[in-house]
């Protein structure tokens, strides 16, 4: 976890946390709601930096399938 109240913490910001406290794969899952369904959705970020890139997409790319598959 990245902020432990309702503030602002940029995609970078949090990225930096991550890679500051050691972690070696960097995910940010988005829920986003509005009232124009085109809008409305979930976003899964991943962050490039270094040796595990490829590890950071691959599962930023699973969890994003699985989140928006139909039940």
């Amino acid at each position: 976890m990245t902020r432990t109240g309702d503030y602002e913490v940029s995609l970078a910001e949090r990225a930096n946390i991550c890679h500051n406290r050691g972690a070696h794969i960097f995910m940010s899952i988005h829920n986003n709601a509005h009232t124009n369904r085109i809008y409305s959705g979930t976003e899964t970020y991943y962050y490039n930096r270094g040796a595990n890139d490829a590890s950071s997409r691959r599962l930023a790319t699973l969890v994003q399938q699985e989140l928006v598959s139909p039940f």
